[in-house]
């Protein structure tokens, strides 16, 4: 590995998030509703279920940036096919790459809340279901309870079939996520939303024991664009504090996408690291500014302001990034996350609020 900034952000990303490589995949069983009898027909427009999107609906493609990398999980010695040998090739590369492994990381993290089938109708106001998950090998039913109230005054429905939709979510008894969608989320589509959590400690899944996280995501048009929008932090002030983003303007064969990524944490080595990235889908330049400031060891070189030939890893002129819409200009870094980013609301009882 050949700059500092791409061993930061894959080793402290991968590890600190890499909490869902042990989840098992399929369907969860769904084993009661708000009220013993069958829940009636919602409307035509309606769906007939919810379900709580899985890492891989709300993935971004990032593909065109990335060094093709194994994960950290099965080798460090990162293997880059794509404009390897560039002055900013490392630099572009290890974003991509950090975004593709957080990514994946996701998909094992939400998995068993995506399990669950929620049916849809204005007298569902909680809802009991079984998730399957992997345990060193064994098979683990984890039973999971929501409440639709409303929470945190977002003003929801307190039922599925009405917008806005409020979860909060326990398994096996303890706090574990909580929800509010302003889309439906479906099997087809996962809407539009945000989730936050923590770790309840159970030996499962779920978090790291102490951070906490928080999703936001808007792809309920992805024939517009998509976002999402990952933080981290632990509780310890002094902890790790991540803060990462993906924008996709348009339609994927044409889209302008934008990472940001912002990170702080004296066990990263670091002090802080902060990058932006622009470019498009169907072109072969990218506008980005990386920074960062060491607590020590080997400098790698900085990226400011830069246009980069995607095809040799080197510098252009500005003026062509500019030509092609996708200069970052002036864009800030993204802020640190802080509490209220994160942290779940008072009025989330450590129990289930129903038998």
């Amino acid at each position: 590995m050949k700059t500092v900034t791409r061993l930061i952000l894959l080793v402290v990303l991968g590890s600190f998030l890499a909490v869902g490589n042990g989840c098992a995949k399929g369907p969860g069983t769904t084993i009661s509703g708000g009220s013993p009898a069958a829940p009636p027909s919602p409307p035509a427009e309606l769906p007939v279920s919810l379900r709580i999107p899985s890492g891989e609906d709300l993935s971004i493609s990032v593909d065109k940036v990335a060094s093709g990398a194994v994960s950290p999980s099965e080798s460090v010695a990162l293997k880059s096919d794509a404009a390897a040998s560039g002055e900013f090739s490392d630099n572009v590369n290890g974003i991509g790459d950090s975004v593709k492994f957080i990514e994946d990381d996701l998909t094992g993290l939400l998995d068993p809340y995506s399990q669950l089938v929620i049916p849809v109708g204005t007298n569902i106001h909680t809802f009991q279901g079984l998730s399957v998950v992997q345990d060193v090998g064994d098979v683990v039913f984890v039973h999971m309870k929501i409440d639709f109230a409303d929470f945190g005054g977002n003003g929801c429905s307190g039922n599925t079939a009405r917008l806005p939709i409020c979860m909060r979510i326990w398994a096996d008894g303890k706090r574990a996520m909580t929800a509010v969608f302003t889309a439906f989320p479906t099997d087809t589509n996962p809407g539009a939303g945000r989730l936050m959590g923590l770790n309840v400690s159970n030996g499962v899944f779920l978090f790291p024991e102490g951070a906490f996280l928080g999703i936001n995501y808007d792809q309920h048009d992805p024939s517009t664009g998509k976002s999402v929008e990952l933080l981290t932090r632990e509780e310890d002030p002094a902890g790790f504090r991540v803060h990462l983003s993906l924008d996709q303007e348009g339609e994927e064969a044409t889209a302008i996408k934008t990472i940001g990524a912002s990170l702080t944490g004296g066990k990263i080595g670091t002090d802080s690291v902060q990058a932006i990235m622009r470019y498009k889908e169907d072109g072969n330049l990218l506008s980005g500014n990386i920074h960062f400031v060491p607590l020590g060891g080997p400098t790698a070189p900085e990226m400011i302001d830069q246009c980069v030939d995607l095809l040799t890893g080197n510098g252009v002129e500005t003026s062509q990034c500019i030509l092609l819409g996708i200069d970052i200009d002036e864009t800030p870094f993204l802020s640190f996350p802080d509490e209220t980013d994160v942290f779940l609301p008072e009025d989330f009882p450590e129990s289930p609020t129903f038998l």
